[in-house]
């Protein structure tokens, strides 16, 4: 009885071992306001890295968005910064929250080696809006983004053009969003529809730049909830789908000075 006790001790501590470290509380002023996002960085950190910023939803907190959507154990495998900012109050829709996202990576690129070229946001439900936003309205910031769930596309504010082309991978419920994407192709120059080579039995529609890196790809998921969804509770498994969609829509490369690593004097383990 006691070697099985012990054996089931030790499979624990494994799968306790397995999963990623907690991530740490970190805080940047915005004009004159702290406020506060969750930065979880892997064991081992190599060369010039992605960020991944990931948004909760509405009423929800940056600690629980990182516990559902399992961004931090992709992560460890891949070797990406993720950083899951909190929203004032529990909500979005502030008219700062885009500055507040460009201060948390600029916060994050003085303490490490960041590839701006691969910086992403994804969201779900109103984090999805503001993941989508962020692709609008700073469009010089990050190469890719995919909303899930978002339910308020008119607030996207899609221009006529991007300042640069930005990839979307939208993954909603139902059809409400093929107009807004329609602009999105326009104004990333995303006319030529592709055929789909992506997850089986879902809808898709695919659109790519002609030429170039640039795609926008709407995926139809019916069963889609409140939750995040997984490869449990839905066809698919929206985190590494997502994460597989950034790694293939990187920013054309571009050359960053090393970054000065300092110590995570604003962050604490949380």
């Amino acid at each position: 009885m006691k070697k099985h006790l012990i054996a089931l001790s030790l499979s624990l501590t494994t799968v306790a071992l397995a999963q990623a470290a907690p991530a740490s509380l970190c805080q940047v002023g915005l004009d004159g306001e702290t406020r506060a996002y969750r930065l979880h960085v892997p064991p081992t950190l190599t060369g010039p890295v992605p960020v991944v910023i990931a948004l909760h939803d509405e009423g929800e907190q940056a600690l629980a968005f990182e516990s559902t959507s399992r961004f931090s154990q992709v992560a460890d495998e891949d070797n990406f910064l993720v950083v899951y900012p909190e929203a004032r109050g529990g909500h979005w829709n502030h008219s700062d929250d885009v500055a507040f996202l460009r201060s948390v990576v600029q916060d994050v690129s003085e303490q490490y080696t960041v590839d701006p070229a691969r910086i992403f946001a994804t969201g779900k439900g109103s984090g999805g809006d503001l993941a989508a936003r962020l692709g609008t309205q700073a469009s010089d910031l990050v190469a890719a983004v995919a909303p899930v769930g978002a339910d308020q596309a008119v607030n996207w504010n899609v221009p006529q053009q991007l300042v640069r082309p930005v990839s979307v991978l939208a993954i909603d419920a139902a059809p409400g969003l093929a107009p807004v994407l329609k602009r999105w192709c326009a104004a990333s120059g995303a006319t030529q529809e592709q055929p789909d080579t992506g997850v089986s039995k879902l809808n898709r529609d695919v659109f790519s730049s002609v030429g170039g890196n640039t795609e926008v790809v709407h995926v139809q998921l019916p069963s889609l909830g409140d939750a995040w969804p997984t490869a449990r509770s839905a066809p698919l498994d929206a985190t590494r789908e997502i994460w597989k969609f950034f790694e293939l829509h990187p920013r054309k490369a571009q050359e960053l000075p090393r970054s000065r690593k300092s110590p995570q004097r604003f962050c604490m383990a949380w």
